[in-house]
Parts: structure tokens; sequence; C-alpha cells
């Protein structure tokens, strides 16, 4: 298996950077949270998330969801944590509800949440392979929110009638978001990889501009590609402590 080449650059500074896609370190899991309980109903997966990212201490964390929608309603969760829990701890109990998903760590910060078998479904966006992919100077919420228009190989699979009017890599219409900016140069990669590699460079920013996860969330219809449903969004999930941990670490 060709393992995807991953290279990054902040353009707030001078940086040339090199991400790796996975890791088999186990720390953001024994992050500890706040000492003091959390205790939540019915709340929706990804408000969930966001609630033990920002508890966490001396640390943080990023989610890259994949959510299959029921009538556009996310899986919802109770959070029941006890003061002195881990952040593993707090995902094992969301889990724990949700048997038909898993989540796994992909770096020192990031963390993937999709339903079963997704990763090696074919017909799953996120699996659409892509060669290269280049975009420069990019606010990093706007490839977040609207994929599509950054990557030609996803805009070609979820409109498979038009695959000729994809745009080049990191050309967007519209309003951007201000702030820090990333530059991205990925070959031989998936779009969950490329969404990944996002929120990771975003380390690199100020303080007072925390990183963000990643959502894609569908609704299935059986009969064809074209009656589904496909919504994108970023998620925070970081304390407001999250550069000091950043810094320390480096």
């Amino acid at each position: 298996m060709r393992l995807p080449i991953i290279f990054l650059a902040w353009s707030v500074g001078i940086a040339t950077l090199a991400f790796p896609q996975t890791s088999t370190k186990p720390g953001v899991l024994n992050l500890p949270m706040l000492p003091v309980p959390i205790v939540r109903t019915a709340l929706p997966l990804t408000k969930a998330l966001g609630e033990v990212g920002v508890n966490v201490r001396g640390g943080y964390t990023l989610f890259g969801v994949e959510m299959r929608l029921d009538k556009d309603n996310e899986p919802t969760v109770n959070l029941n944590v006890p003061a002195q829990s881990t952040l593993g701890d707090a995902l094992k109990q969301i889990f724990e509800q949700l048997p038909d998903y898993k989540f796994e760590t992909v770096s020192e910060h990031m963390i993937i949440v999709y339903p079963k078998g997704a990763l090696t479904d074919p017909n799953d966006v996120l699996n659409v392979r892509v060669a290269q992919f280049d975009a420069v100077n990019i606010h990093p919420s706007d490839l977040l929110f609207r994929p599509q228009e950054f990557i030609p190989e996803l805009k070609a699979r979820l409109n498979p009638q038009n695959p000729k009017n994809a745009r080049p890599s990191g050309y967007v219409d519209g309003i951007h978001a201000a702030g820090a900016t990333t530059t991205v140069h990925l070959k031989n990669v998936t779009v969950r990889d490329i969404l990944n590699a996002i929120s990771q460079a975003m380390d690199q920013f100020p303080a007072d501009e925390p990183p963000l996860g990643w959502v894609y969330s569908f609704s299935p219809k059986p009969s064809s590609l074209q009656g589904e449903t496909h919504a994108w969004m970023f998620l925070w999930s970081t304390p407001a402590t999250w550069k000091q941990a950043v810094s320390k670490h480096n």
C-alpha cells in the first residue's frame, strides 16, 4: 500500500512542515478532563464531542466526524462523565451508546469518527482518491465548509453529470474567511486525508485562532447517489489553553 505524502506550509510565518498521516501515539486519549463531572442529556454527537474536547487539559484534540443522518438528525448521546476522567474514558462512554460507529486516533491531536465499514466502502465520498492536491494560502474553514470547491475529484463524484465543470484545486468563489492561511501539497490521498491534513496544519496558528475539526454528514437514499444529501461543516473542540499545550510540546 502506498502511503500518502503530505507537505504543509503555514502562511502566517515561514515554516515548512511534514505531518505523518497516522500515529501510534496513544497520548491524546490519556489527556485528563477538568476535575468536575460532565452531565448532559440527549446531545447531538458533534455537540457531545465538542463538549468533551473543550474540557480537556494539558493538550487538545480535533475531531474529523463522518455521520449518517436519520431524517436529517444526528445521533444523540448522554454524557455522564465522572470527575478525574480522561478523554479516552469520555469517548468510550459516548461510543458505547453508538454501536454502529467507531473512533480512532490518526495523529497526535486528530481523532476520526465514522460509521463501521466506512473506511473501506468504495461508495463513500470520503474515500475518493486524489492523485495530487495543491492549495495555496487557503483559509482552512473555507475548505472544511466547501471541500468540493477545492477538490475537483470530489466535485465530480458529487456531480457525476457535470464532471468537466470541476474547478482547479484551491479555487473558490464568494466570501472567504478571515485570519491565518495555510498552504497544502498532498499526493496519493483520499478526501478524508485532505480534511485531516487541513485540520492538523492549524496547530501553527496564533493562540486566538484555534484549530478546527471537520464534519461530513449525509442522508443516504437507496435509489441513487443523486438522491443523497451531503453536508459539511467545521467543529470546535479545543480548550482556551490549546496553544500553551503546543508550545510546551515543541
